[in-house]
């Protein structure tokens, strides 16, 4: 919470205890007509303050009478803890009182905040986060934030974390949450498979029931909860769209297709099965789908031709 945040609550205090000024009373005033937010805030301050009055059937009251009421509520608290009364409350337990309040407030206002999220439709999206962490959302991707070093993702994203040997990252992915100090690392959530690739670093990854470590070079694949045997790497093609490129190192053709039709939006279907296994090593660097089908068509004698929405490889 910031420090005006702070000073308003301190206003809102003195507000409900009677002790504004005019200044003060008209500062409150013109902030709650200001923002519909606002009047939702301090109706929590207000209901914060009714409970810890703990008079069941009596509201809030004129200035002249809320002394008699703190003063009950102070009777009150006092022959709970089992500890001498006092008569009135005096001036440190007030300041006390506020600072409880204060901390109450800060509570809800950083639990009810909105949480900032990022969406990539139709396009990738880079953007750089409030630690100073990189992320690259594949498109039809969602990431959402209420701290900087916690996110949830929805999609498919590629992380470079900050280091800050302090406070860990993490990220929840569906019911797995991925654990980092600083590296870098795809996750790529697909209908009940989610698969963790590291760059760079190293991650934990933890389920309901399992925590595996997974290091640079390797990747795992999560499937109904339940994680599976990590691997190295197999493919480079994590990362087609970081940066916009396919590295392929003895690829299968069926491999190297998956990931033309989600970088490109096209349905492209190997129309002869003998043709899916056939390995090819090569980079396709900022190429349109054009451009790399032509370089396909030549290295396997391929025949393309389309049916409807589909491109089909013979």
């Amino acid at each position: 919470m910031n420090q005006h945040q702070h000073i308003m609550d301190d206003l809102l205090v003195k507000y409900l205890l009677g002790e504004a000024s005019p200044g003060e009373i008209q500062t409150v005033q013109d902030w709650l007509s200001s923002d519909p937010e606002n009047q939702n805030y301090f109706q929590q301050v207000r209901l914060i303050w009714e409970r810890s009055l703990r008079l069941q059937n009596t509201p809030l009251r004129s200035i002249d009478d809320r002394e008699d009421d703190e003063d009950k509520a102070w009777a009150q608290f006092r022959q709970r803890i089992h500890a001498p009364k006092s008569s009135a409350i005096p001036t440190w337990t007030r300041i006390a009182a506020s600072f409880l309040l204060i901390a109450s407030l800060t509570w809800w206002w950083s639990s009810h905040k909105s949480a900032t999220v990022l969406i990539a439709d139709n396009h990738t999206l880079t953007d750089t986060l409030p630690d100073g962490s990189i992320v690259l959302l594949n498109k039809h991707t969602q990431i959402s934030h209420k701290d900087s070093r916690t996110v949830e993702l929805k999609g498919e994203a590629f992380f470079n974390i900050a280091p800050d040997k302090t406070k860990p990252f993490t990220v929840r992915a569906g019911t797995a949450t991925i654990t980092v100090l600083g590296t870098s690392f795809n996750i790529q959530m697909q209908a009940d498979t989610t698969t963790i690739t590291v760059e760079t670093g190293q991650i934990k990854i933890s389920t309901k029931n399992q925590n595996v470590l997974l290091s640079a070079g390797e990747e795992i694949a999560i499937y109904n909860d339940t994680i599976q045997t990590k691997q190295p790497i197999a493919k480079n093609l994590y990362n087609y769209y970081h940066p916009r490129e396919f590295d392929c190192n003895d690829t299968p053709l069926k491999d190297l297709v998956q990931a033309l039709n989600t970088a490109y939006d096209v349905h492209i279907e190997i129309a002869n099965p003998a043709l899916q296994n056939l390995k090819i090593t090569t980079t396709f660097k900022d190429e349109s789908l054009d451009q790399i089908l032509s370089v396909l068509k030549s290295t396997f004698s391929l025949t393309i031709g389309k049916k409807d929405n589909q491109i089909l490889l013979h």
